[in-house]
């Protein structure tokens, strides 16, 4: 065991304290999560579950989160323990007994705690969710027999606050890569789906809608200057209608809808259009700006299609590794094999096929004037597994990732009308269902693809609901083995069924243009809750440089 003074102190990252008056008066929780990842997107909806019952501190290991620190020789359990114990002197004050839990490693580290420290008692855990963890404290902290959650109700009293509504969606087909859309420019893609969602809402003109709210990922080509705007005036509305355009790369329109839901919820807007387009196919070269002028020799010009480009030399060289490669790790964690990548692909196709063969995808998908398609051009009705099979690594000699069992580079635009409740009745148009709860996160960035179990994780515990009670699922297949790991993930959680993920089809068919695909995942979730008559879904995204989103719908 390391001497005192060479202890790798473990790093305090989440603090809910009471005042100092109060502070002996309330139980000391201490949480620690897995080796892998940063204990701050577990603690989050732990803490919002217990709110003032308990004071809550999270601790991150060396090297993840906070913790910047990299010790030469692995640290031991009883070294964690040992440095955990010294840092939280000050927040104990004086109190007895210190309950320590953890997931993952932190467990462990708890034990060894809990060993040597006849004042520490560690928690035992049989579910390491927030809902779980929030449970074994209220049952073993708070002595609750039936650890009742700390959860708001379905529709808690929300005083002048209003809520969120969907009333409408649509996309465009989505297009390959140098497709049937390659000619068409991300703008005029965006002002198709803006004119056409406006249409699927009785009585609202566009001069009714209070903002539009755009993602997307490039903005470095015919997308630049605030492309939502440019779609506004471009599809004829008053130039009165105001937009903004964001990039959260992957997850732009997903992150749009959530700015536009705090816009109604707020009371700033009563009728926003969210939304995103991306055209990767005409995503430009750029040629970067000379340190010096007239240089001698030779400068690249850099695609910006997909991935890290002109990247800071400061940045870590970790955590600049390609998205590929990455998730090629991701795979290697937990043991996803190439076969199960593969039936998963063919399965995204079989689904979306069907989805179109029955009609599921005719009232969302609107056509692009002036072009022959009528279906997402990256359906594949006739793909096998021998097929998917023969596909070579696409990243690595030895890997398991091909261009079979990841999404492909795409083309496209959706949309989405968010409404108050009175601005529907007042258009007299039907509500789908209501944003019932959003969150985001961020990793260390090449564990990117597995930020969508945390996200779902913590809107869930906002919208006062478990896993157990989640009825439809759209997760964008950015690749199959990130796709499979947050399934397993959920899985383990409390979800009912893995067939409940994508059962029309996921992005590895249907495409991925990257501003685009939240808009698409979160109009397709509305459409599957009415088909279904399932009560809530979650819509998730992985994001590159190491964050996720999720949005519980719950349908109406």
């Amino acid at each position: 065991m390391a001497g005192p003074e060479e202890l790798p102190l473990p790093v305090l990252t989440l603090l809910r304290l009471s005042g100092s008056a109060r502070r002996e008066q309330r139980p000391l929780v201490v949480l620690g999560g897995p080796e892998t990842s940063a204990v701050r997107d577990l603690a989050l909806p732990v803490a919002e579950l217990l709110g003032d019952a308990v004071d809550l501190v999270a601790w991150d290991h060396p090297g993840r989160g906070y913790n910047t620190a990299r010790p030469e020789t692995p640290p031991t359990d009883a070294d964690l323990a040992a440095g955990l114990w010294r840092v939280l002197a000050e927040v104990r004050a004086g109190r007895s007994p210190v309950w320590v839990l953890g997931t993952g490693r932190g467990g462990a580290v708890a034990a060894a705690l809990a060993a040597g420290h006849p004042d520490v008692v560690a928690v035992p855990l049989a579910d390491d969710s927030p809902r779980g963890v929030t449970g074994a404290v209220r049952t073993a902290v708070l002595g609750e027999e039936t650890a009742p959650l700390a959860a708001p109700a379905v529709r808690p009293d929300r005083g002048q606050r209003r809520e969120a509504l969907l009333l409408a969606g649509v996309r465009t087909p989505f297009g390959r890569f140098n497709g049937a859309l390659a000619g068409q420019r991300p703008d005029d893609l965006a002002a198709t789906a803006l004119d056409a969602v406006v249409r699927r809402v009785p009585g609202l003109e566009p001069a009714q809608v209070d903002d539009v709210v755009w993602g997307c990922a490039n903005q470095a080509g015919e997308d630049n200057r605030n492309v939502g705007r440019m779609a506004v005036l471009l599809a004829g509305w008053p130039t009165a209608v105001p937009a903004t355009t964001v990039n959260r790369l992957c997850g732009s329109s997903l992150d749009a809808a959530i700015h536009g839901a705090r816009a109604v919820e707020s009371g700033d807007a009563a009728v926003v259009v969210v939304g995103g387009v991306e055209s990767m196919t005409r995503a430009p070269w750029v040629l970067p700006k000379p340190a010096r002028g007239f240089p001698a020799g030779d400068v690249t010009a850099v695609s910006t299609a997909l991935g890290w480009r002109l990247v800071n030399p400061r940045m870590p060289q970790e955590w600049t590794v390609a998205l590929g490669p990455a998730t090629e790790v991701l795979g290697e964690r937990y043991g996803i094999s190439r076969a199960r990548q593969d039936a998963f692909a063919l399965r995204s196709h079989e689904r979306a096929h069907a989805a179109w063969e029955a009609g599921f995808y005719d009232d969302l998908v609107v056509p692009v004037p002036g072009v022959d398609l009528a279906r997402d051009e990256g359906v594949r009705p006739d793909v096998d597994l021998d097929r998917l099979a023969r596909l070579a690594p696409a990243f690595t000699p030895s890997g398991t990732i091909t261009a079979g069992n990841a999404s492909p580079l795409s083309d496209g635009a959706a949309a989405v009308v968010l409404a108050d409740a009175d601005a529907a009745a007042r258009l007299g148009a039907a509500p789908l269902a209501r944003i019932a709860g959003r969150a985001v996160v961020g990793v260390d960035p090449p564990d990117f693809g597995f930020a969508p179990v945390l996200a779902a994780d913590r809107a869930l515990a906002r919208s006062g609901i478990g896993w157990d009670r989640v009825g439809a699922v759209e997760l964008n297949e950015a690749f199959a083995v990130q796709a499979l790991a947050c399934v397993d993930a959920w899985l383990a959680r409390g979800l009912r069924d893995p067939a409940l993920v994508n059962d029309r089809g996921g992005a590895i068919a249907l495409g991925h243009p990257l501003g685009a695909s939240g808009a698409r995942l979160l109009a397709t979730l509305a459409a599957r809750l009415q088909a279904s008559g399932e009560r809530f879904g979650v819509a998730a995204i992985c994001i590159g440089v190491g964050q996720g989103l999720a949005v519980v719908l719950e349908r109406l």
